[in-house]
């Protein structure tokens, strides 16, 4: 994941609800396999290894966001345990291949959730941060952001 990826998904992240984080980890999980593709191509296995690594780790949170009481999201840990043996077969055969599997299945939920998410009016997950406003000069990679800090307290309250 490129500095500037990390910079955007950390923007997003300060700024979203329950719903809008789980859209977030779906485009999170979709970079890191691309990630591991691209790993596979160059012949950097202990790139594309620590890639998998984080592609777990994004499922493991997903896993744990999930609430086992209804029947949806039974159906959603089975998808999800579905993922991860795929993303263990791409990492024991070094074949990216089942990698396919993962962003379909991702593709396909991240779709789901992109339509329910503007129904879900609730306040965003982080508190007390700063505002962001992009402005109308450019650098390289793209409009320039400036942040307004409100307070010296920023994100979750204790």
């Amino acid at each position: 994941m490129t500095r500037q990826e990390i910079q955007d998904f950390t923007l997003r992240i300060t700024h979203a609800n329950s719903t809008q984080m789980i859209v977030i980890l779906y485009d999170i999980i979709l970079t890191y396999t691309k990630d591991c593709r691209k790993c596979l191509e160059d012949g950097d296995i202990k790139a594309f290894r620590i890639e998998i690594t984080n592609l777990r780790n994004a499922f493991k949170e997903l896993m744990d966001s999930v609430d086992t009481s209804i029947d949806l999201g039974l159906n959603l840990i089975k998808l999800y345990v579905f993922c991860t043996q795929q993303i263990t077969k791409a990492d024991t055969n070094s074949d990216p291949s089942y990698l396919t599997n993962v962003e379909h299945v991702i593709a396909g939920l991240k779709e789901s959730y992109n339509e329910i998410a503007p129904l879900d009016k609730s306040e965003a997950i982080m508190g007390n941060t700063e505002k962001v406003y992009a402005g109308l000069t450019y650098n390289p990679y793209g409009q320039s952001e400036n942040m307004v800090e409100n307070s010296t307290s920023r994100g979750y309250l204790a």
